[in-house]
């Protein structure tokens, strides 16, 4: 009181005021490496990422979004680990249910006793993998015949031109619950026939060399190629995929069969696109501020979404679900490491026992509905 008191200092203890001690821990800040993202059928992809100087580190995970923002767990969807985690530590989670022909951007964070801290930002995106044998077509093609006529289900492309290779340009849509039929011809009948072989590139690599990507071979000169295929469980969906159709008219024991590479001889090769329908709905028209309510939602209101016991479950044993209110009529799906979907479950009851019937590993459960979503982990043992 009055001009004649002096101010607080640092050593006071006395007068008409109080000092209090306190001490603070300054951390390292958190270093993240090695932010790397692979994509994966089904319309997946694996996010992998180290970090250093965590202090007692308690969840660990990826951010992820369609807009290039500044990105958060308060506004974008996240993918997360809360097992026991070092100061040092590195980690690979799966996101899942992506759409195609899309860019994500995603960053990685920790969860420790500072708060949470965030990687750089980086992207990825569901495309079309680039060819790693792509053909030329060459106007000194010296063969007098092509193919004339290729057909997928009710969808023709008709070939113009003898030239030894074409890009189409064409897209054909093909279901992933049907099976779908072909048809291929040449212009010069009768005789004087190819041998056929048609692949598409199902997990978008860029080759055709993995299981099941040669879809048909006719096994020698024929005067017309037709069949059935069916497409495999685990590809990618509404992405444009290569097709190659490659044909070649052999003579003689020694002459080679038609490859997926070839850019000469005495045949042709036409490439496609193919999308592949699986029917499911269309992509959410929800504006990004409905969705980061609902995201937000989530996740301030730990407590009130689905609970999963016991989390470290025997191959044997019943999981059990329990939904709260909010939570009925969801659907549940079980993703392993790899990005595959293992089992797609509708929960109809607040408390839903289920035998998943899978090998022992580390899985993803995404649980949602049309208002909410989350995902939790377990662990499966013999």
């Amino acid at each position: 009181y009055g001009s004649s008191q002096p101010a607080p200092s640092s050593c006071q203890n006395d007068g008409t005021g109080q000092t209090v001690d306190f001490l603070i821990k300054i951390n390292k800040k958190i270093n993240f490496s090695a932010i790397t993202a692979t994509t994966l059928p089904v319309n997946s992809a694996s996010l992998q990422m180290s970090y250093t100087n965590a202090i007692n580190a308690n969840e660990t995970g990826f951010v992820y979004s369609e807009t290039n923002q500044d990105l958060t767990l308060e506004n974008s969807d996240s993918v997360a680990s809360t097992t026991v985690l070092g100061t040092t530590d590195s980690l690979t989670l799966t996101v899942a249910n992506l759409s195609a022909e899309t860019t994500y951007y995603y960053r990685p964070y920790v969860k420790d006793e500072s708060g949470t801290s965030y990687g750089d930002l980086q992207s990825f995106s569901i495309e079309t993998a680039t060819v790693t044998c792509p053909l030329t077509s060459t106007s000194s093609h010296p063969w007098y015949k092509g193919m004339n006529n290729i057909k997928i289900n009710n969808s023709n492309y008709d070939v113009t031109t003898t030239e030894n290779y074409i890009n189409s340009g064409t897209t054909f849509g093909i279901s992933s619950n049907n099976v779908s039929s072909f048809y291929i011809d040449d212009n010069y009948s009768p005789g004087y026939n190819f041998y056929y072989k048609i692949y598409i590139d199902y997990n978008n690599d860029g080759d055709f060399d993995d299981a099941n990507e040669e879809i048909a071979s006719s096994g020698g000169n024929v005067e017309t190629f037709q069949g059935t295929f069916t497409v495999p469980t685990n590809t990618f969906t509404n992405l444009p995929l290569r097709m190659r159709v490659a044909s070649l008219e052999i003579y003689g024991s020694s002459l080679p069969t038609p490859s997926s590479c070839q850019n000469n001889g005495t045949g042709q090769t036409v490439d496609f696109l193919v999308k592949i329908n699986t029917g499911t709905a269309a992509k959410s028209t929800k504006t990004k501020e409905e969705t980061n309510e609902i995201v937000n939602e989530v996740k301030v209101l730990e407590s009130q979404q689905p609970t999963l016991f016991p989390t470290l479950i025997k191959t044997d044993a019943p999981l059990t679900v329990k939904l709260p209110e909010e939570w009925m009529h969801s659907t549940m799906v079980v993703i392993n490491n790899l990005g595959h979907r293992m089992k797609e479950i509708s929960l109809r009851k607040n408390t839903n026992k289920i035998t998943l019937d899978l090998i022992p590993g580390s899985y993803h459960v995404i649980i949602a509905n049309d208002k909410n979503k989350c995902t939790k982990k377990i662990i499966i043992i013999e």
